[in-house]
């Protein structure tokens, strides 16, 4: 019986995930990206906005997800981050979306950008397209990332690379955390929990009850870390957001 509730739960799930994205992609494209070019933003807020509206509106329509966001206090409005986040499931954009609350672009891998409605309007919000395996394209994908950054334009970035499929924090690859050396932005750590519960890697099946949270560290800038290097850097907060992550843990035991 569980399991079939599990099937409904997904399929009136998936059904909403599609109806909104394409709601939120025409709201993109027909009003909020006239906005943008009639404002002359260069960085496609307006069009992220809707982004943001299309997570919080799939959120606020799930009554099986319980959403929990804390540490927000620690942003600084209008300040540009490159936000670090560990990566569970195919629903952390959601959760990011949902809890930053600000402009931000992010990396995505560049057949995503082909998919209807959803691809579509990750161009239109200028989000970066990257082919994985590809130097070149990484090489491009890292120079626009810092022309974002130098806009004033947060970045997210999921360091470890892929999905963890044990939900534990993996070791980070350094592109991030040389290009936040390099435009001299604080990294600000987020830890996100519950959503590879909520939908495993390679599936389908949304759980009928699922907690995700959020949780926003404070900012972490190199001049604290010392002159150890970017392996450092990125070590420690990576270390950081370990011991953020197991705390999260205990205290929902």
């Amino acid at each position: 019986m569980s399991q079939l509730l599990n099937i409904l739960i997904s399929v009136i799930g998936w059904a909403l995930f599609i109806f909104n994205t394409i709601f939120w992609h025409l709201v993109g494209l027909l009003i909020m990206f006239p906005v943008s070019v009639l404002k002359g933003d260069k960085t496609r807020g307006p069009v992220h906005w809707a982004a943001m509206m299309w997570a919080k509106t799939l959120v606020w329509l799930s009554p099986h997800w319980e959403f929990e966001i804390t540490g927000r206090e620690h942003l600084e409005p209008g300040k540009p981050y490159l936000i670090i986040a560990n990566h569970q499931s195919a629903l952390d954009i959601f959760a990011v979306l949902t809890a930053f609350g600000g402009h931000f672009k992010f990396l995505a891998k560049k057949e995503l950008f082909k998919t209807p409605f959803l691809g579509w309007h990750m161009s239109l919000a200028g989000y970066i397209p990257i082919d994985r395996g590809n130097k070149e394209s990484a090489k491009n994908a890292m120079m626009l990332a810092g022309k974002w950054l130098e806009r004033g334009v947060s970045l997210l970035f999921f360091p470890e690379g892929t999905r963890s499929l044990d939900y534990q924090i993996h070791n980070y690859k350094l592109g991030a955390f040389r290009l936040a050396e390099e435009k001299n932005v604080p990294v600000l750590p987020l830890v996100i929990d519950g959503t590879g519960d909520a939908l495993a890697k390679k599936s389908y099946i949304l759980k009928k009850r699922s907690k995700l949270r959020v949780s926003i560290g404070e900012p972490v800038t190199p001049e604290k870390l010392g002159a150890e290097g970017v392996a450092s850097y990125a070590i420690k907060v990576r270390e950081l957001m370990t011991a953020r992550l197991a705390a999260m843990r205990k205290t929902a035991e």
